[in-house]
């Protein structure tokens, strides 16, 4: 049976630990919460901190696989020198990552790829969207309808440098997979995000009900940008379909 160690318990080591088992892989989940969320559906599960676990790699040694399942970039860098001292398999691209977890990074990326995006402020109307370049998901974002809310958030705020500036796009939002290994790509099923107010992504459609000759502009947008980040390992895309464009 092959064998998966995912760090990291909560959200994202729980889908990792529920998809590998579906998988018919045996899942260890290392964690220092013993209430980590994906301690129960584990094979094994080890309460440890990954900065300072003298087991961790013996434990990266002995899985096929190793899958970082987290977000925190000192734990990951530190992931990325053990497993290659150790010569683990890492499911995760350190140099990708640095691109992908800045919002700003990414957008100027698009902008020399030519992949479309919102326009940045002041170059779009309102409403727009305001939002931190480094934090995850839709965590302290803000839509703004006008200048005097732009105002008003700027006294409560400070200065707009280092955040996300622009226009506020409206439309249904989807997803897509690709996995990169040695140069060679390949996408997965495109998906249809639902998000609300309280839970922000509270349901995932499939199939998508996007026609197929624009499922494949996402797919090759989406091989397009792993290329360009030299992606080893899996990311997803995540758009709005907004007047007719991705």
């Amino acid at each position: 049976m092959k064998r998966v160690l995912v760090l990291g318990g909560k959200l994202q080591g729980l889908e990792a630990a529920y998809l590998m088992k579906k998988a018919g892989w045996h899942v260890t989940v290392m964690d220092k919460n013993p209430a980590a969320a994906a301690a129960g559906l584990a094979d094994r599960f080890l309460q440890d901190d990954i900065m300072t676990a003298e087991c961790l790699c013996q434990e990266m040694q002995q899985a096929d696989l190793v899958i970082p399942a987290l977000e925190k970039l000192p734990v990951l860098e530190y992931i990325s020198a053990a497993a290659s001292e150790c010569g683990a398999r890492l499911m995760f691209n350190l140099h990708s990552y640095n691109i992908s977890c800045s919002k700003l990074r990414s957008d100027k990326l698009f902008q020399e790829l030519g992949v479309p995006a919102p326009l940045p402020w002041p170059d779009c109307s309102f409403p727009i969207i305001v939002k931190p370049s480094e934090r995850s998901g839709s965590e302290g974002v803000a839509r703004i309808e006008d200048e005097a809310e732009l105002s008003l958030y700027q006294q409560r705020y400070g200065s707009l440098e280092g955040q996300v500036v622009q226009q506020y796009v409206a439309g249904p939002s989807y997803s897509i997979e690709i996995v990169a290994c040695k140069g060679r790509l390949k996408t997965f099923q495109v998906t249809e995000l639902e998000m609300d107010a309280v839970y922000d992504c509270k349901r995932v459609i499939c199939p998508s009900g996007l026609s197929r000759e624009m499922e494949a502009e996402f797919a090759a947008c989406a091989a397009t940008l792993a290329k360009a980040v030299e992606l080893e390992g899996i990311m997803d895309v995540e758009v709005i379909l907004h007047e007719g464009k991705l």
